[in-house]
């Protein structure tokens, strides 16, 4: 939670300042990757817990920009509640679809291997962080 907290308040804050996003949306999902190996791979609970809070510190930036970035890029003013409808679905489909990666991944590695799974979800955060480059119509 305090790294939401912080996240959210210090990325949206400088991304208003500098009026860019792509940056910030980009920078969070870099931090979600980083924050992600630590929880896999940590020894004992005081580093899993840095390890959530710097996945907290991520996803606050991201929420406090990302829909600043989206309704930077949209297309036609008339059309904008129907197509934040389609973010809104794009923002849940992952989280609707994870479980089921989850358990298929569980079942292949025979067990319940979270390192696996959490090392996974690092590389879907590098590649979001890719992904926001080719975003047009904002900075």
């Amino acid at each position: 939670m305090a790294g939401i907290l912080v996240g959210s308040a210090g990325g949206g804050y400088v991304s208003d300042r500098t009026g860019r996003r792509k940056i910030f949306v980009a920078l969070a999902t870099l931090i979600v990757a980083i924050g992600f190996p630590i929880i896999a791979f940590a020894p004992d609970l005081g580093t899993f817990h840095v390890g959530v809070a710097v996945v907290g510190l991520g996803i606050g930036i991201h929420m406090s920009v990302d829909l600043a970035l989206v309704t930077d890029v949209l297309p036609n003013d008339a059309d904008s509640g129907k197509d934040l409808g389609v973010f809104n679905i794009a923002n849940e489909l992952p989280q609707s679809v994870a479980p089921a990666f989850a358990a298929l991944l569980f079942a292949v590695s025979a067990g319940e291997n979270f390192t696996a799974l959490y090392i996974w979800a690092a590389g879907f955060a590098v590649f979001g962080a890719i992904a926001v480059k080719f975003v047009r119509g904002s900075r």
